[in-house]
């Protein structure tokens, strides 16, 4: 069976998967799609294998002033929490910069000052929050242009 038989036709491709959310978020304002998306984002984190070593993802309280964190969980067994920023379009490498900065402030928070690096260079050294973020954007060469900068 081909995939085109076995997948709704916006799960196909993801140009397909993005007309579907076009239609699903365009005549929305940009706070209703934003508020619309975090909630899709924080349903979807709770069915991938990304989302699966964790409990109670939820949406965050705060809305303004959260520190770029939109949906959190629990700490898991390993003592890892997930701290993620949904934003429905990420348009350059300066959207990153600026999610990246938020994610440091928020760590400088809940740390009281000290900072690990977000990408830590030493794989072996893991930080207890794993930042992430969700997009309906394609990454690679917005990553590229970001590293290279």
């Amino acid at each position: 069976m081909s995939t085109s038989q076995t997948l709704p036709w916006f799960l196909q491709s993801f140009e397909n998967l993005t007309t579907h959310f076009e239609e699903h978020f365009s005549d929305l304002n940009g706070n209703d799609r934003g508020e619309r998306f975090v909630q899709f984002a924080c349903k979807l984190m709770s069915l991938v294998a990304e989302g699966q070593d964790f409990t109670a993802i939820r949406v965050a309280d705060k809305k303004t002033h959260d520190g770029g964190v939109d949906i959190l969980s629990d700490e898991n067994e390993r003592g890892f929490t997930l701290r993620l920023q949904s934003k429905y379009k990420i348009r350059g490498k300066e959207d990153v910069d600026t999610i990246l900065s938020k994610f440091e402030n928020y760590e400088r928070q809940m740390n009281k000052g000290a900072v690990r690096p977000l990408i830590p260079d030493d794989a072996e050294s893991p930080t207890t929050l794993l930042f992430g973020i969700l997009t309906t954007s394609k990454l690679d060469k917005i990553r590229d242009s970001y590293v290279a900068s």
